[in-house]
């Protein structure tokens, strides 16, 4: 059955570029979307027992945070993913395709590990700052994006070779990423963990005294 449809007018049973790029869409919406839940203070009643709890921040904060996003975001999303391809394509095609949709899960769920110095669901947050125009605006030139990328990727499926150096450049963008995220955990700034969100004062006070002597408190 599926061989005839491969033949006849269907194409969603045959490897395409538009399911190519829909699935690759599913992953930046996915794991994005769960990063930026992560941040959305959830549980801010917690906050005061991570506080006054010796907490260690850099690598365990990080491990503890890359288990959570790769568990809520990239795990589900790559496993539906398996579901749909196996059940379209022939096992090649399919389990290429999810090979290289699990590299750009892994590259992209590390990108949006750096910097992230946060415990999930209990830092809170300014209003305002989401910045949903410009995600907005990346959204639609990361269409265009994979609209240019995804050919090569239908291509690389045909080709072994071809398939082989995309592996390989996908790998050296993941490793790279998670060096990158790791070295940020290791960084001074992480060891402090982030619990509240402040703005930056529009004036810094030098709180200079008098013969260095403090005023007295009203």
């Amino acid at each position: 059955m599926r061989e005839l449809l491969n033949e006849g007018d269907d194409p969603w049973f045959a490897p395409n570029v538009p399911l190519i790029v829909a699935s690759v869409l599913v992953f930046f919406t996915g794991i994005i979307g769960m990063r930026v839940v992560m941040s959305i203070p959830l549980e801010l009643r917690a906050n005061w027992i991570f506080q006054i709890t010796p907490v260690r921040g850099g690598p365990a904060t990080l491990l503890a945070n890359r288990q959570a996003l790769y568990l809520l975001g990239l795990v589900p999303i790559w496993s539906a993913s398996a579901i749909l391809f196996f059940s379209l394509w022939t096992w090649r095609y399919a389990a290429e395709h999810l090979l290289v949709l699990a590299l750009i899960g892994i590259a992209l769920t590390e990108l949006c590990l750096s910097g992230f110095y946060k415990i999930p669901f209990t830092c809170s947050y300014l209003p305002g700052k989401s910045k949903a125009h410009m995600a907005f605006q990346a959204f639609i030139w990361l269409i265009f994006v994979l609209a240019w990328v995804a050919p090569i990727e239908r291509r690389a499926l045909d080709n072994p070779t071809q398939m082989a150096r995309l592996v390989l450049v996908l790998s050296s963008l993941a490793g790279l990423a998670i060096w990158r995220a790791s070295a940020s955990a290791r960084s001074a700034e992480a060891t402090r963990l982030q619990f509240e969100e402040e703005p930056t004062p529009a004036i810094f006070a030098l709180d200079l005294h008098r013969d260095g002597t403090p005023p007295t408190s009203a």
